[in-house]
């Protein structure tokens, strides 16, 4: 890991979502993002104040609080403002600085971030092996890939790493939902029975799809020629090179980024010559979850069935009791 100064500068524009007037400024962020996703990017302070003032929770709310609020905001790099003097009808009006304001880039990642914790336990992760068949298909074009334009081996590239990205997350995200405590109090109740044949098939069909696919990929990784790849990844250098971008990066950043990614993918599926690939490692883990479902399962039944044999047991005796009973 490289340890940049991007990576220690503090992110003040995380500030408006933990702090003492979070309950103004993120429902105020939200409404700039929705407005933001409808491509309406410009938004006056009088369009906020009026959407905000519809929730009770704003009835109170004031004109001078909604602006301090913007100003605040702005001041964090949340917002971005640009006086509208098209506007202004009269001196005092231009004096008064009508502004329109923006989402800045890191606002509108922020309320991206957010809305996708928002809804964790609602969407969930999920295991999907069309995920890496898309790969393996990605994977076995390569060869074309040098041939073709670079217009079109990038678009191949960004098609590779979402799809790499996503199965990375979701296989992470997914294993570790069995590991909360929650996940640990549900596997112990008797509940657990009904949903445990569902989920070892699930947690099998994705070990199936995975080692039918990643052993292919691997011996593919292998055979590939050097050459081919180091053309493959300049083509897709020369298509990043020329994106339009109002900010200055750098090619180095770009190179670097491009070769990591290829990395990142090559160690996932044949490791390195000191750690495992991270294909074995999720057998080892897929596997290991399939023993501990089993294993709970297991004492549930257990459990289950020694609660009806003690209730035999103490049926009897009580049988035996009143029949006792009846001879004294």
């Amino acid at each position: 890991m490289r340890v940049s100064a991007k990576l220690t500068k503090a992110i003040q524009e995380v500030k408006y979502l933990a702090t003492e007037n979070s309950w103004r400024y993120r429902p105020l962020m939200r409404y700039c993002f929705y407005q933001y996703e409808q491509l309406k990017y410009w938004l006056y302070k009088e369009e906020i104040f009026e959407e905000l003032r519809k929730s009770p929770e704003f009835a109170a709310y004031t004109i001078e609080e909604c602006q301090q609020d913007l100003e605040t905001l702005t001041e964090w790099g949340n917002l971005i403002p640009v006086q509208d003097t098209a506007k202004a009808r009269t001196v005092e009006e231009f004096k008064t600085k009508q502004f329109r304001y923006q989402l800045s880039e890191y606002a509108v990642e922020i309320e991206r971030m957010t809305l996708t914790l928002e809804n964790l336990s609602v969407e969930g992760a999920s295991l999907e092996p069309s995920l890496i068949e898309r790969i393996r298909e990605a994977i076995k074009q390569i060869p074309a890939m040098a041939e073709a334009a670079p217009n079109v081996t990038g678009s191949w590239w960004h098609g590779l790493n979402a799809d790499f990205k996503t199965l990375n997350q979701n296989y992470q995200d997914y294993i570790r939902s069995f590991h909360s405590l929650r996940a640990e109090e549900l596997m112990k109740s008797t509940a657990f029975i009904a949903y445990k044949d569902s989920i070892i098939g699930y947690l099998r069909e994705f070990i199936k799809g995975l080692q039918s696919n990643s052993y292919w990929i691997e011996e593919e990784l292998r055979g590939l020629d050097e050459r081919i790849i180091r053309t493959v990844l300049k083509k897709v250098f020369t298509y990043e090179k020329s994106i339009p971008r109002l900010e200055t990066v750098s090619e180095r950043d770009i190179e670097e980024n491009i070769r990591g990614r290829w990395q990142s993918i090559r160690q996932w599926f044949l490791g390195t010559e000191t750690r495992n690939s991270e294909v074995l490692k999720l057998f080892d883990i897929t596997n290991e979850l399939i023993r501990k479902i089993t294993r709970y399962a297991a004492q549930i039944m257990e459990n289950l069935n020694s609660a009806a044999n003690r209730k035999e047991e103490y049926k009897k005796l009580a049988e035996l009791f009143l029949d006792r009973k009846s001879v004294v």
